[in-house]
């Protein structure tokens, strides 16, 4: 049998989830079935993803605009059955080159809720919703990290459901289990690992945090962004900057999950989060809010974690966790690992690339 020859498309592969996930795909693929190949629009340099034994092709462009024309070529020259993007903007490109490469199949993956997210968006950087109405709906399929997301294409988009599929993101690694907990240590550790912006709530976790004060805790954020001093600002404001630790990047963010004894999200809106998925992996429970996007698909109430709707809530259960059972790891684990598994996410993918380039 032929391989089929699948492209994916990256503009970098610097440290992020689509990054690790389409990286972690192309190397898990069946070489027997696919021929996969990256062209990657930025430079070598910036890699953080492992790509040994992977054909990749970097263009050097430090814009995504100075790469529309090399990838342009690429494609023409090595004529693959099938191209998959996975970044907005790389999204856009492949559904006007879809216009022209007759006999290629164009998948893309949508990652965000977006008519929550153009809440918190740069209204200068948006694209408009009739150029993504048309492109979209030329492209072959496309990929809903979680079911909001597909009701969202489909409801502003207008996007036809026979196009829509939702494909969670896998859980990339595992990491043995540290002891169960039978009780909640004397200190009780948080943690929230993200980019530091408006979208995320880092301050209404803080505002939360402030008003618990009948047990002692610490929390260690992990991430960077715009808001870094915003956030330290109000945590100094609110008397709790004592408690907190600020990670700006890491290479051992597992390690810190099963160190800790909470996860806390407090996202106004996600597409999938993957924090949130390591996290229960590693056995430690998520507080989140019940935000749009694919938090809810992940975090079963009391199972594995707290689901909160308001802010009050979502404080209530902060003040209120040394009273509440504790979570023993192995079940927080269980509830994602048959799920999310990495096997099961892969065959999805792979099902749907045949299924598209039998049509």
């Amino acid at each position: 049998m032929t391989k089929k020859k699948i492209l994916f498309v990256l503009p970098s592969l610097k440290a992020g989830g689509a990054e690790r996930v389409i990286s972690f795909l192309a190397k898990n693929f069946n070489s027997n079935v696919f021929d996969i190949k990256i062209a990657v629009v930025g430079f070598k340099k910036d890699a953080v993803y492992n790509i040994d034994n992977l054909d990749v092709t970097f263009f050097n462009q430090n814009r995504l605009f100075n790469g529309l024309y090399p990838l342009y070529k690429f494609i023409k020259k090595q004529k693959p059955d099938l191209v998959f993007g996975t970044i907005r903007h790389v999204n856009i490109l492949l559904g006007i080159y879809n216009l022209i490469f007759k006999n290629v199949r164009f998948i893309v993956r949508e990652a965000s809720v977006m008519s929550t997210m153009s809440n918190f968006s740069n209204s200068k950087q948006q694209i408009p919703n009739f150029l993504l109405k048309f492109l979209y709906n030329h492209l072959d399929a496309i990929v809903c990290q979680s079911n909001d997301i597909k009701k969202d294409l489909k409801h502003e988009l207008g996007i036809r459901e026979s196009k829509l599929i939702t494909i969670n993101n896998p859980i990339t690694e595992l990491k043995q289990l540290s002891t169960s907990k039978t009780e909640y240590p004397e200190i009780i550790k948080f943690i929230t690992i993200g980019r530091l912006s408006e979208e995320k709530g880092h301050q209404r976790i803080l505002k939360g945090l402030s008003k618990v004060k009948n047990y002692s805790y610490s929390y260690t954020i992990i991430g960077s962004g715009p808001l870094e001093l915003k956030i330290k600002d109000l945590a100094n404001e609110l008397g709790i900057i004592d408690k907190i630790k600020f990670i700006a990047h890491t290479s051992k963010v597992l390690d810190y999950l099963s160190e800790s004894d909470f996860f806390i999200q407090g996202s106004y809106v996600e597409g999938f989060p993957n924090a949130v998925l390591e996290s229960c992996s590693a056995g430690t429970p998520v507080i989140a809010f019940d935000c749009p996007g694919g938090t809810k698909e992940i975090i079963e109430d009391g199972i594995n974690g707290f689901l909160a709707v308001t802010e009050d809530d979502f404080a209530k259960t902060l003040q209120n966790l040394n009273e509440i059972p504790s979570f023993e790891r192995a079940v927080v684990r269980a509830t994602v690992l048959t799920k999310f598994s990495s096997q099961k996410i892969i065959k999805e993918y792979e099902n749907l690339f045949l299924s598209v380039l039998v049509c």
